[in-house]
């Protein structure tokens, strides 16, 4: 059985996620999906806000090792080589 309902361009301005969770909380005799726009949108936020804490901690990780990797890379440690002659440049390490 399927069952098209259109809504008014009044009940997408509010809040669109409480809109189609009140369809999908509606007693059916079968499945209740919500299509189009506003189940979408409703669907693709929760996915991003329930990733999200993965995604911002990939983030803070990956900084983490490439700055701390790049830093050995690039200065070696002062007590294994002599000391550089002076320069007017400052050393960057």
């Amino acid at each position: 059985m399927r069952l098209a309902v259109v809504p008014t361009r009044q009940a997408t301005y509010g809040d669109v996620p409480a809109f189609v969770e009140r369809i999908r909380d509606t007693p059916a005799p079968a499945a209740v999906l919500v299509g189009g726009y506003p189940g979408e949108t409703t669907d693709f936020r929760a996915t991003h806000l329930d990733r999200l804490p993965l995604a911002v901690g990939f983030v803070l990780v990956s900084t983490y090792v490439i700055l701390f990797s790049s830093r050995t890379a690039t200065c070696p440690d002062p007590s294994a080589s002599p000391p550089p002659a002076r320069s007017s440049r400052a050393s960057p390490c």
